[in-house]
């Protein structure tokens, strides 16, 4: 991979990352050389509409959107915080 595709997910991962309410973005390429970003919010709050709008600005060309259940190891996390506190 060249060096300003490379720069690309780290420029929209910080980009993603800044939006309110989310709490962590993961990135990676896969065989193809579509870039795939994973988008997990704070709180289990909705953050699609920020994440939209964040690619509309900044001519992002989308090739799928969607949004996932709650995943085991968050359920996990959110149960054991509670425990710790």
């Amino acid at each position: 991979m060249s060096r300003r595709l490379e720069a690309i997910p780290r420029a929209a991962t910080t980009t993603l990352s800044a939006l309110k309410g989310v709490e962590e973005v993961e990135s990676s390429t896969n065989a193809d050389g579509l870039m795939h970003f994973t988008v997990r919010p704070a709180n289990g709050t909705s953050v699609i509409e920020q994440v939209s709008s964040a690619a509309r600005e900044h001519g992002w060309t989308v090739e799928e959107m969607h949004v996932e259940r709650g995943r085991l190891d968050e359920v996990f996390r959110s149960v054991t915080e509670i425990q710790e506190s």
